[in-house]
């Protein structure tokens, strides 16, 4: 196995690998200062240096490379090897040698990773290599400190166009660079407000741009204006399908977008920073970005990505609403959708369930399964046709010539529509498929086989039919009651004293425990490593599946319940779903994962292990104005892949609501009610994780609601209660069996 570098990266005099090189890199700069710093000119120039290398430059960049990281980069992509070359060269020339440095030192990281797996795959459960490199990845900064400005862009990490992370795009605002660390200084320096417009956001800097902008009132028209150009340029592009400018286009919507976002409330709530804004005619601006038509009729690749990534329909006009004072906002009279729109009376009208599929069928694509994946699951139920007309299907039948206005426009057909639906595709000749568009297709296979699912009866989901909340279970009634398939589990909560949390908890004997996951970056004595304790210690009592209970009812269910208010808490099901669900399950499981895992916050810091997958709307922690609720990337609907995956994702969602629904109802209509605002995953808003050797230690979650959690294959040591799951607040915990669902 290869081992890690311990080598300190060196920036390396170009010189010595290519005098010729080095010689056009100088000239570049020169170039490159004539102008002002903007990133528009900061990436002209390393779209212009990158066009004109060679092979043989490509060879001596390798080898510059090599030098200076003391590691072999021929691993890595070239277009990795070429962007760091650029990004190091770039600001060593602006004197930012500690950045250059770290850069270098990413690289070391990625070969790292990319090396440490050459010993081949480890096969058992907890794999200690994957979590230490997996942790060793994550550049985790000091947060107290702040960074310098840096006058020269460089690319961002966070781009959708490069970027696989999942976190809200305002918590993206990280370089592949870290800037010198300095306190602020005692009174701001002067700056023209060329050099304040083309400075970066980065992670910690918001409060020095926002102090420059507060100290500078002279620059608020200036800002405006500024946002308002660049809003009305990208704009005008929106209809282009082809256009070598789309990355600029994009990247110039999302600077203004973040940085209307970090406008703090001691600016915007100022009378001249309001006048600023109108008389900049920024609001206009948004107003147009603010088409809810555009997730059909605006076809550019950079607009579809904006919609995709940062619902940029949604997220600007929510940032201005931000802006305006409450005793404005609440005097607004709420409108009926559709009223606010006037639809052509021309065209062909489309009253019948034939009429609409038929005209889906012959325009596939208006279906904007690009810029939002959900929409493929228009027509899983009543709610989400409704929505689908709201959002999309009625503006792109109209722009495709069709009469909506006295039909689809109106709620009250649309009832009938819908259900007329489904007796219609069943009963579909196969000569009606056979001429279809494959994603199409696929997308009402899937959608019938879905309505089919959903329709049986909860018996189905459940293996031990006769049994309800309310009635005795037949063929247990007569035993006695430790027999019984129920059970209730009688408990007084008690809140987990915070000294636990990040605690590991095992019957292992000491000499087996696992070793704690170093935190990268930390300090030596930064914190105290969290012990291993054993059950008994925090008093934690065990209940598991009783065997002759699921052979004589098939199924086990416990029930936790307070004493004082005799109140169900949480519920727990030993095999808790019929063969064929639990196996369709299973099988969407074991498919190749399209997200990352995400990573965890710092009470698992010690001994989480394995991954967990998210799968649904990312709901952002600690909000910003504008923050919307969009997929996690991974999340597509482009190919056949993507779209059997989603469906995959949402089938799985449904079975374990609908589970929750059959043993207590108001967990159903809980998770329905706080997840009502998120993109759909299939019938339902609320995200699914999927884990895999997923452990954590001792935490305290604060989520939005109770979740809903499945164990389907389990392979672990059954005597130490591996993967077993700790409800510490009532002091007990439950051994993992495959086929078990439980509520927290």
């Amino acid at each position: 196995m290869s081992a890690s570098t311990a080598c300190t990266p060196i920036v390396q005099p170009l010189p010595p690998f290519s005098p010729d090189l080095h010689s056009r890199v100088d000239a570049s700069f020169r170039k490159l200062r004539q102008e002002k710093m903007t990133r528009r000119t900061t990436k002209a120039w390393e779209m212009e240096l990158r066009s004109s290398l060679s092979e043989p430059d490509i060879i001596s960049i390798t080898k510059w490379l090599a030098a200076s990281t003391a590691m072999e980069p021929s691993i890595l992509p070239e277009d990795t090897i070429i962007q760091a070359f650029l990004n190091v060269q770039l600001l060593d020339h602006y004197h930012q040698r500690n950045s250059a440095l770290r850069e270098l030192a990413g690289v070391q990281k990625q070969l790292d990773k990319l090396l440490f797996g050459t010993n081949g795959t480890q096969q058992h459960q907890h794999n200690l290599f994957e979590d230490l490199t997996e942790a060793l990845s994550e550049n985790q900064e000091d947060e107290s400190e702040e960074e310098d400005f840096i006058s020269t862009p460089t690319t961002e990490i966070s781009s959708p166009f490069s970027s696989e992370s999942h976190s809200p795009e305002h918590k993206r605002q990280r370089f592949s660079e870290v800037q010198d660390p300095s306190p602020l200084p005692l009174s701001l320096p002067p700056i023209s407000f060329q050099e304040f417009d083309g400075l970066p956001i980065l992670a910690r800097n918001k409060s020095k741009w926002n102090k420059l902008l507060r100290a500078t009132p002279g620059f608020w028209l200036k800002k405006s204006t500024s946002w308002a150009n660049s809003l009305q340029i990208s704009y005008n592009h929106r209809q282009e399908a082809t256009d070598n400018n789309q990355q600029q286009y994009y990247q110039s919507v999302v600077d203004v977008l973040r940085e209307m976002r970090q406008v703090q409330p001691s600016i915007y709530h100022d009378q001249a920073w309001k006048t600023a804004v109108k008389t900049s005619n920024l609001h206009s601006i948004v107003k147009l970005w603010s088409d809810p038509r555009c997730l059909v009729l605006w076809k550019s690749d950079f607009m579809q990505i904006l919609i995709r990534k940062h619902r940029i329909h949604e997220s600007l006009a929510l940032v201005l609403l931000n802006w305006i004072p409450e005793e404005v906002t609440k005097l607004w009279a709420e409108e009926d959708f559709f009223e606010v729109f006037i639809f052509q009376t021309q065209g062909k009208k489309i009253t019948k369930s034939k009429e609409l599929i038929r005209a889906i069928k012959k325009n596939p694509d208006i279906i904007p399964r690009r810029a939002y994946p959900s929409s493929i699951f228009f027509l899983l139920s009543l709610e989400n046709f409704e929505l689908a007309l709201e959002q999309w299907l009625i503006y792109g039948l109209e722009d495709l010539g069709y009469n909506v206005r006295e039909t689809l426009a109106n709620k009250s057909p649309n009832i009938q529509i819908y259900d007329n639906i489904w007796p219609y595709l069943y009963d579909m000749v196969p000569t009606f498929f056979a001429d279809i568009d494959a994603s199409l297709l696929l997308i009402l296979q899937r959608s019938m086989s879905f309505r089919k699912l959903i329709d049986k009866p909860p018996k189905h989901i459940l293996k031990n039919k006769a049994q309800t909340l309310n009635t005795s279970c037949q063929k247990c009634c007569n035993l006695p009651p430790k027999y019984h398939c129920m059970q209730k589990i009688m408990v007084t909560p008690q809140k987990l004293e915070d000294k636990y949390l990040g605690c590991g908890i095992s019957l292992a004997e000491p000499r087996d425990y696992i070793k704690p996951i170093p935190i990268p970056h930390s300090k030596a004595g930064s914190k105290n490593i969290q012990p291993i304790l054993h059950p008994t210690h925090l008093k934690l009592k065990k209940y598991e599946w009783n065997d002759e209970i699921l052979k004589t009812c098939g199924m086990q269910l416990f029930l936790i319940i307070e004493e004082e208010t005799e109140k169900i808490l949480d519920f727990w099901i030993y095999n808790a779903f019929s063969d064929d669900i639990f196996q369709r399950l299973v099988l969407h499981h074991s498919k190749l994962q399209t997200v990352k895992g995400l990573t965890r916050g710092s009470q698992f810091n010690f001994y989480s292990q394995g991954k967990m997958f998210p799968k649904g709307a990312r709901a952002p922690m600690g909000g910003a104005p504008g923050d919307t609720y969009t997929f996690y990337t991974g999340m597509e609907a482009v190919t056949l892949k993507n779209i059997e995956a989603l469906f995959d994702d949402a089938e799985d969602s449904m079975i374990l609501s609908e589970a929750g629904r059959v043993i207590l109802l108001n967990v159903y209509q809980d998770l329905q009610n706080i997840s009502k605002h998120g993109d759909r995953l299939g019938i339902s808003g609320a995200n699914t994780y999927s884990c895999n050797n997923y452990t954590s230690p001792l935490h305290h979650d604060n989520d939005a609601g109770a979740g809903l959690c499945a164990q389907f294959d389990l392979q672990a040591k059954s005597e130490l209660d591996e993967y077993g799951f700790i409800y510490a607040d009532y002091r007990v915990y439950f051994a993992s069996r495959s086929n078990s669902l439980w509520y927290f």
